[in-house]
């Protein structure tokens, strides 16, 4: 019975591969198809003649980048793991046809092949804050940074230089420099140096904190201090960030396409404004309206408190964090922020998307209670106030 069990799940799973590969294909062909007619301004529903495979689109960055791709007709073919649920929604970023998922494995080379070979560009995105993990009877490591942030860039880079991919655009991180304690940007500087190794040619892009309504940075602060009594500064938060907002991260990747100052280049992107981690974090308390009340707390007690909740899934806090938050992670001396001349104007600060975003919320609220200014005006400019502060807090950092 054993022995039939077992020789059902691998009939099972050899189907499954084998249905992937199918779909994988089918989509490559209507890529290779597609890229064969160049017509349109590079609008939404032009056609570039442009296939790209854009690796970690389902994450933070990813979206948006999917979102810049498609919107000048290049044709974007969305590698995920998981769920198809996951990776649906990114399909209204194009004109019908125009983004295409496809489910794969990271881990499997012949599975990362079908989805570069249609491709004459390929955007790696994946990253993690935070080491993966699994329930096998105890929690264990599923993806190591290491893994993630070197391992896979090194076989992408390898199967991009087999393939003939004419372009590969690579994201690691500011903050991955020679010297660092941090096992994230160690690992990140690791994939730098593997994609270098495999594709010379390759674009590689250094973002600082990345911020956006969806973030991981400045949300996490924001959750935290609604979650606990008091906010934990490390090192009483001295360490200087120049945070890059996401829409002008994803427009430089996209400007980079098809450029030839981008062959073989690094690129350094930060935002205008230099902050200490202090700073960030009584604006963040500004903006939800939460009084700054911050403890300063040893770090190895810190690393401690980290060490124990990141042995759970989708944790917000870990040991190495706090080894990065006690590093800038700034444009340094003899460095060179690329950011304006890709963009070809300024970049936008932390304090103007605060702004357009309760801009934006405001006339939301005002369209919702609209019927109520007709009625009952004075009730309506009490609660338009009330609201407006509420809601244009939560958008900006919920």
């Amino acid at each position: 019975m054993q022995v039939a069990a077992a020789a059902a799940a691998r009939a099972a799973s050899s189907s499954s591969k084998a249905s992937v590969r199918h779909f994988s294909k089918h989509v490559a062909r209507d890529a290779r198809v597609l890229s064969q007619f160049d017509s349109g301004f590079g609008g939404y529903s032009s056609n570039k003649g442009i296939t790209a495979t854009v690796f970690g689109a389902t994450g933070f960055v990813g979206r948006y980048v999917v979102d810049k791709l498609a919107s000048k007709g290049i044709t974007v073919i969305v590698p995920f793991r998981g769920d198809d649920l996951e990776a649906r929604h990114l399909k209204l970023m194009g004109d019908l046809g125009r983004v295409n998922p496809v489910p794969y494995d990271p881990r499997v080379v012949d599975s990362v092949r079908d989805v570069v070979h249609p491709s004459q560009l390929v955007v790696n995105l994946i990253g993690k804050d935070f080491e993966t993990k699994h329930w096998a009877g105890s929690f264990v490591k599923n993806y190591t940074y290491e893994q993630v942030h070197a391992e896979i860039p090194r076989m992408l880079a390898q199967v991009c230089a087999e393939q003939g991919v004419h372009q590969f655009i690579h994201m690691s991180s500011l903050a991955a420099r020679p010297g660092s304690l941090s096992e994230l940007d160690t690992s990140k500087l690791n994939g730098e140096i593997a994609v270098r190794a495999h594709f010379p040619d390759a674009t590689i892009v250094k973002p600082a904190n990345i911020f956006g309504d969806e973030d991981r940075f400045m949300n996490q602060i924001a959750r935290l201090a609604r979650a606990l009594p008091s906010f934990a500064l490390v090192n009483n938060g001295t360490a200087q960030v120049q945070p890059v907002y996401v829409n002008d991260v994803a427009k430089a990747v996209v400007n980079m396409v098809q450029s030839p100052d981008a062959v073989g280049a690094t690129y350094n992107l930060a935002g205008p404004d230099v902050l200490t981690r202090k700073e960030l974090t009584e604006f963040v308390f500004d903006v939800i309206r939460r009084p700054p009340t911050v403890v300063d707390l040893p770090i190895s007690l810190l690393q401690g408190i980290g060490k124990f909740v990141e042995q759970f899934p989708g944790p917000y806090f870990t040991a190495d964090q706090v080894v990065q938050q006690l590093s800038d992670n700034i444009i340094e001396a003899g460095e060179e922020n690329h950011l304006a001349d890709l963009l070809g104007e300024d970049p936008t600060s932390i304090q103007q998307h605060h702004t357009d975003s309760c801009t934006n919320t405001a006339w939301a609220v005002i369209s919702w209670k609209l019927p109520d200014l007709v009625s009952t005006p004075d009730s309506f400019l009490h609660e338009l106030r009330h609201d407006f502060v509420a809601h244009s807090a939560h958008s900006t950092l919920s």
